[in-house]
C-alpha cells in the first residue's frame, strides 16, 4: 500500500511538471523576484513582498568571494509559479487553465517553485508570411535575473532567415537601464543583456 502511494504521488508530480507554460509578458500574476519600490517583511532567508503578497525563501548553499563580484549557489523558492493560460476551445471561446510557469535552466527537476540562482531567458514564437515564405520569429523575450526578477526586452530574433530582423537590439521595457542584444546567427539564439548606452 505504501509503495502504491509513493508511485501515485511520483506520477502526479511528473505529469504536473510536464504541463508547464512559458510566459510571454510580465504582469501582476507572474511578477517574481524583488520588486522595485516595494517593501518586504522578513529576513534575508525568507520574506514576503507587501505589494505582491509573494513568498520568497533563499537558502544559501555555497558562497565564494571574488574580485569585485562574489559567486555562489542559492536555492530560491518563489511562490508565484502558477499561470492562467488562455486557450481557444473548439467553439472559438476563450478558456483559461492553470499551468506551472516554465523556469528554464534554473528549475529544479520536480521541486515546484524552487529554482537555482542562475539567469536565463524565455521567449515566444510567432509565424507570418514574408516574401512568399513563412518567417518564424522568436519574440517576447524576458530575461529572468539570478534573483528571479523578470525584465521584458524589446528585441526579437529570427528562427528562420526568410526576412531580416529589424529590432535585434533594444532596451528593457521596464526602464531599468538594461540593453538587450541579439547575437549573430552563428552564436545562437539567446540575447545578451548589458547596460544601456
Amino acid at each position: 500500500m505504501r509503495l502504491f502511494l509513493i508511485c501515485a504521488v511520483a506520477c502526479a508530480v511528473i505529469s504536473a511538471r510536464a504541463q508547464d507554460v512559458i510566459p510571454t509578458k510580465v504582469n501582476d500574476q507572474n511578477r517574481t523576484g524583488g520588486l522595485p519600490f516595494s517593501t518586504s517583511i522578513g529576513t534575508d532567508v525568507e520574506s514576503v513582498d507587501v505589494a505582491g503578497d509573494n513568498l520568497r525563501v533563499h537558502i544559501p548553499i555555497v558562497s565564494i568571494p571574488g574580485r569585485g563580484m562574489n559567486s555562489g549557489l542559492v536555492l530560491t523558492y518563489d511562490g508565484r509559479f502558477w499561470l492562467a493560460s488562455r486557450y481557444v476551445d473548439i467553439h472559438g471561446n476563450y478558456i483559461y487553465q492553470w499551468k506551472f510557469e516554465s523556469r528554464g535552466a534554473a528549475a529544479l527537476s520536480s521541486a515546484i517553485g524552487w529554482r537555482k540562482n542562475v539567469g536565463y531567458f524565455t521567449h515566444g514564437t510567432k509565424k507570418f508570411s514574408c516574401l512568399n515564405n513563412t518567417a518564424t520569429y522568436l519574440t517576447n523575450y524576458i530575461y529572468i535575473d539570478p534573483d528571479g526578477g523578470k525584465h521584458p526586452l524589446a528585441v526579437q530574433g529570427a528562427a528562420s532567415s526568410a526576412c531580416a530582423v529589424q529590432d535585434a537590439n533594444g532596451p528593457d521595457l521596464g526602464g531599468e537601464g538594461m540593453w538587450g542584444m541579439m547575437p549573430a546567427e552563428e552564436e545562437g539564439q539567446q540575447p545578451r543583456v548589458g547596460e544601456s548606452a
